[in-house]
């Protein structure tokens, strides 16, 4: 009998342990703060993190703290492809930058040209004839604007990209996105995105 009541206890502690585990992992998952804005680069260039992120101050200046976390964070995430690469790993990254844009965690992106005409047609991109201005951009058959240049653009150029014909697109928002972002949501990133975008491009006649 005692042995029964010391297997019991050991029984309900556990229980007890795995109810607090899965509310501590509830409440992290429905707590957890995103980055203010996460940006994407998508292209055979290269978008050096180790340069992007002691140099990303200069563009978190201009956001504001949208996640109320007290700092203001930009993320990077970057797709590359080039010739280094194998046939099975430029699979894996074209489905990487299928899912990086299905999921909406990026809402400004880099692309290369083509790239960017992969998604000329698609809704996915928000229209950008707000930006376009004397820039080069890139019309769809709507004649929407979804990719404005910032090729050799200064900022981008201290922030670690090393690319060619570069086009800047900004996410459309979608249905998901506010059930899928809450903190910031999708209208705050967007906003940041919006906030960074138009510095880079004010700032693209700078000398280096």
């Amino acid at each position: 009998m005692k042995k029964f009541f010391s297997g019991k206890k050991l029984y309900v502690i556990l229980i007890v342990l795995t109810f607090i585990g899965v509310l501590v992992a509830v409440r992290s998952c429905t707590e957890r703060v995103e980055a203010d804005l996460t940006v994407a680069y998508i292209g055979e260039g290269l978008f050096n993190s180790d340069v992007f992120y002691p140099a990303s101050h200069e563009i978190e200046d201009v956001i504001d703290d949208i996640n109320g976390d007290g700092e203001r964070n930009i993320e990077l995430v970057t797709i590359t492809f080039n010739n280094n690469i194998t046939a099975s790993q430029e699979q894996s990254n074209m489905s990487k930058m299928t899912l990086t844009m299905g999921q909406g965690q990026s809402r400004l992106y880099f692309f290369d040209k083509n790239y960017c005409n992969y998604y000329a047609d698609s809704e996915i991109l928000a229209d950008l004839s707000d930006f376009a201005g004397d820039n080069d951009v890139l019309v769809n058959s709507e004649g929407k604007v979804y990719g404005v240049s910032v090729s050799n653009n200064p900022v981008l150029k201290r922030l670690g990209l090393d690319g060619g014909e570069v086009y800047a697109s900004i996410r459309a928002i979608t249905e998901m996105d506010y059930v899928n972002y809450k903190n910031p949501g999708p209208e705050e990133m967007n906003k940041a995105a919006e906030d960074v975008l138009l510095y880079i491009l004010e700032n693209k006649d700078e000398e280096m």
